[in-house]
């Protein structure tokens, strides 16, 4: 955040912190704690732990799942699912961010902000 700040001579840095901050406590109250907006290394933990814990079952259980034993993963399986759409949907927003940016400079934010309304 330190280069960001002096690349862009910003005076204020810890407002960009305090921007990140608030945006992440927002969604994170609003999505009732599984969601974080601004940081990718929480749903990278989540993703591991909940596909650990899917591989620890098979494993325990020597490779035979029945039906029954597929229903306990509910809850780790969708959130697999959560992380993993979060984690594409983050790095595809690089993508498009950084396209947009090359395209139109500072003002590809109107796009995200219109969207917003």
């Amino acid at each position: 955040m330190e280069l960001v700040c002096w690349y862009h001579d910003l005076a204020y840095p810890e407002w960009l912190a305090a921007a990140m901050g608030v945006q992440n406590a927002m969604i994170t109250s609003w999505s009732t704690a599984v969601v974080r907006t601004t940081h990718m290394t929480g749903t990278a933990t989540d993703l591991g732990s909940s596909f650990g814990r899917i591989v620890m079952r098979f494993i325990r259980l020597s490779v035979h799942m029945e039906d029954e034993d597929w229903n306990h993963h509910v809850a780790d399986r969708k959130k697999l699912v959560l992380m993993i759409l979060l984690l594409l949907s983050f790095i595809l927003g690089g993508f498009i961010g950084s396209w947009g940016y090359n395209k139109y400079k500072t003002h590809a934010l109107l796009i995200p902000a219109g969207l917003t309304f």
